[in-house]
């Protein structure tokens, strides 16, 4: 994984939030939202995909473990077109990255966040990633 840095300009930041579980989308969407980012969310990988476009995210804190299309699939999707193949991603999930590299592949991830990490350590994430 390679941490991607995006470059705002004076830009308020976007970031969507994948999840299906609505306390995470509400515990991540309070962090996030309290630092300024303008945040969108979607609780599917189908649902996701097809809101990008009328709004590009600059950062998705995506879930792996998701309905129609897992984490995975919504990563490789997202570098596959032009226009979004440079968001940053973060992978949100309560497995071990050893146990994620079993699942799938991480090179379309930029960083992990571990559910039930100090939300602290979302922030700081959003923060390195988004300059």
């Amino acid at each position: 994984m390679t941490e991607r840095q995006i470059l705002l300009s004076g830009e308020v930041g976007r970031i969507m939030i994948v999840d299906d579980d609505a306390a995470n989308v509400r515990a991540f969407a309070a962090l996030l939202g309290n630092e300024g980012y303008d945040i969108r969310s979607a609780r599917d990988g189908i649902e996701a995909v097809s809101q990008i476009g009328p709004w590009v995210p600059h950062l998705i804190v995506l879930d792996v473990k998701l309905p129609g299309y897992d984490g995975f699939q919504v990563a490789s999707i997202i570098r596959k077109m032009r226009s979004t193949s440079g968001i940053g991603i973060v992978a949100v999930t309560g497995y071990s990255e050893a146990e994620l590299r079993t699942m799938g592949s991480l090179t379309h991830f930029d960083a992990v966040f571990r559910k039930g990490s100090d939300g602290a350590a979302l922030v700081s994430l959003a923060r390195s990633i988004l300059i």
